[in-house]
């Protein structure tokens, strides 16, 4: 549907004369979103939220990129074509094979 609006909003908006961002806000709110809600809008069947809280793990785990990396002696890894430094502590991680986000 947004590549419709993105195609269908500038004709929109160049057959009513609109050339500034004022009044392309004041076009929006005035006709074109009533058209819009009046052809696409749908009554929801039930009032109460349909929203159910999240129980699974955690989200920061489940939705990131993970790779393995080999910690080279410096102290580095590579990363798409970067050699990448990690800062040194007390816990070595060289020669390890951490997964790195």
């Amino acid at each position: 549907m947004f590549l419709t609006l993105q195609d269908r909003l500038p004709k929109e908006l160049e057959l009513n004369g609109i050339t500034t961002m004022k009044a392309a806000n004041e076009y929006l709110k005035k006709v074109y979103l009533l058209y819009h809600d009046q052809q696409f809008c749908v009554k929801a069947k039930i009032k109460k939220s349909a929203y159910i809280p999240w129980i699974g793990g955690d989200l920061n785990e489940i939705l990131c990129h993970q790779e393995e990396r080999v910690v080279q002696n410096d102290n580095t890894v590579g990363y798409e074509g970067l050699q990448l430094q990690i800062p040194r502590d007390d816990f070595s991680i060289i020669t390890s094979v951490p997964l790195f986000r």
